[in-house]
């Protein structure tokens, strides 16, 4: 009786002698030894990424910042460092300051992309969100349960917006619990942790507690690594670059 040839469904190659293991459970095989373990590899590469999309549209991270790349703006010499250096996870956060336009918030969200690329859970949150939580809402509660919760957590513009007693607490209790669960956490912020505490005395007057602000200070000195961005806003280069441009053109 003439054998019959059966042939793999992906690569074509002959696969008849595979039969003679299989025929007593009267199994067909349908692909080589070699294309089986490619499917294996596509079906695990498709399910990371997969898991990656996933991850990177719970985060919040601003879509603009999901979707460019360094804003077509050479880094300066520390987004640089930062950049690299930070792409494992680290023991600490880091608590990014400098003027306005250097590039913390954007670097910060960098770095949470690049956790993201390796499974880990990150959340963005933008510190005017902190005032303080109203937990009978479904949106407070979720996000102070990720605030408390996510391994890796982005507080951006912190300083920048109103303050209170409220607030102050809500960031305390979630730095302490967050120390204690080992958890990393970026700040990003136009001051220091020093010069935030003062800001928010200074803003907050008899609204907030002193001793608290000052406490906060120490607390997230202790939790984060202090990142310093110097240099002129990216915005503004841009702006100054795109007016040349335009006076080029109307010269020409």
């Amino acid at each position: 009786m003439r054998k019959r040839t059966i042939t793999c469904m992906k690569c074509g190659c002959d696969i008849s002698n595979y039969v003679s293991a299989l025929v007593l459970s009267f199994i067909t095989p349908k692909y080589c030894y070699r294309c089986v373990e490619e499917l294996k590899n596509k079906d695990k590469i498709e399910e990371e990424a997969s898991k990656i999309s996933y991850l990177k549209n719970n985060s919040r991270i601003p879509k603009n910042i999901l979707e460019c790349d360094h804003h077509g703006t050479k880094l300066s010499k520390a987004q640089e460092e930062l950049y690299s250096k930070a792409k494992g996870v680290p023991s600490r956060g880091y608590y990014i300051w400098g003027a306005i336009g250097t590039g913390k918030s954007f670097i910060a969200s960098k770095l949470l992309i690049s956790y993201i690329e390796n499974f880990h859970e990150c959340f963005f949150i933008s510190a005017n969100e902190l005032s303080p939580f109203n937990t009978a809402n479904n949106k407070g509660s979720f996000l102070r349960d990720k605030l408390h919760s996510s391994s890796i957590v982005l507080i951006d513009d912190l300083g920048n917006h109103a303050v209170n007693q409220p607030m102050v607490s809500t960031l305390i209790e979630a730095i302490n619990l967050r120390l204690n669960s080992s958890y990393i956490t970026i700040i990003t912020s136009n001051s220091n942790p020093i010069d935030l505490a003062r800001k928010f005395k200074s803003l907050g007057g008899e609204r907030v507690d002193p001793v608290m602000c000052d406490a906060l200070a120490d607390r997230l000195i202790e939790l984060c690594l202090p990142i310093k961005f110097d240099g002129k806003s990216f915005r503004v280069r841009s702006f100054l670059k795109e007016l040349e441009n335009i006076k080029g053109e109307k010269n020409e």
